[in-house]
């Protein structure tokens, strides 16, 4: 027997729904039972039931978490959904309030007494921690360095800025609290690279002093394909480019074929990159003046 409302709310949940959902859609407990023993419905996690048919995946596990705590995926689940960079797929993991008595076969509880709405967020069906608060939760699950990995691609992909984690991180510092001490130490480790909008800031400014027109920033182009990559700046009348070059731009293996994915793209499109580090910017302006010039005007006279 098919019952519409409850089905409506299993789509929405990859295909799960919890006895509450049930019963406020109109089912009596004893018609929930019947659907079990009767192999409609399978019991997941206490309270929580996957519709007989439904596909089974770790998206599912990890949301049958979330209705069974009533928290939100959080520390290497959370990395998963957001794709961050080094870290291994585990089973479920959810954060809850500090009170709740939430405890769950095969699923690792943390509790907060720190999580607001403001650190929460939807993706792929989930609620989830946003990318800034997954990175220094992470901090109290695994060693620094994939800490440091993860942060590396979630700058290079924009997920955060340098300036939003050490803001945010100041927000929730206290003594004790997990993670926090983590990401302390690897910002720590980033001393002396700039955050994002003091690179920006600095190239338009050498720019303006060099008397080059001003770029655009984060200018689309598509390939035939339908991929579309984002350059940090551009000048599009002329195709000529500027990539911002740094350690958050090289993390490994998955950073390097991003790189070569970007250059094929640019290259089959007609563009000229020029690669810019932060050291050339500050130590090596004529170099690097010349550099722009030479580009531009090439690409003026072809």
């Amino acid at each position: 027997m098919r019952d519409p409302a409850v089905h409506v709310i299993a789509d929405r949940q990859l295909g799960l729904v919890t006895r509450h959902q049930a019963r406020n859609a109109g089912l009596h407990p004893r018609t929930i039972d019947r659907r079990c023993q009767a192999g409609m419905w399978e019991r997941v996690l206490p309270g929580v039931y996957r519709i007989v048919g439904a596909a089974t995946s770790w998206d599912q596990r990890v949301k049958a978490a979330e209705l069974a705590s009533r928290g939100v995926t959080s520390h290497r689940a959370a990395a998963q959904i957001w794709n961050l960079q080094g870290i291994n797929t585990g089973g479920p993991e959810v954060t809850v309030g500090y009170r709740s008595s939430a405890r769950l076969e095969r699923v690792t509880v943390h509790r907060s007494a720190d999580l607001v709405e403001a650190h929460v967020t939807e993706r792929r069906g989930h609620r989830v921690t946003v990318p800034w608060r997954t990175l220094v939760d992470l901090g109290a699950v695994v060693r620094p360095h994939l800490v440091e990995v993860a942060l590396h691609g979630a700058l290079r992909h924009k997920l955060v800025t340098l300036d939003q984690l050490i803001v945010e991180r100041a927000g929730i510092a206290r003594r004790g609290r997990d993670g926090v001490g983590v990401m302390r130490l690897v910002l720590e480790l980033q001393e002396g690279t700039p955050p994002q909008l003091v690179f920006e800031s600095q190239f338009l400014q050498l720019c303006r002093h060099l008397e080059l027109p001003t770029p655009s920033r984060q200018v689309a182009v598509r390939d035939p394909s339908g991929v579309t990559i984002h350059l940090d700046f551009a000048w599009p009348s002329v195709k000529v480019a500027v990539e911002a070059v740094g350690w958050e731009w090289h993390s490994g293996r998955l950073a390097f074929e991003d790189d070569a994915r970007r250059d094929a793209i640019c290259a089959s499109q007609g563009w000229t990159v020029v690669p810019v580090t932060w050291r050339q910017l500050n130590d090596e302006t004529d170099w690097l003046a010349r550099r722009l010039r030479m580009a531009i005007e090439y690409r003026r006279s072809a």
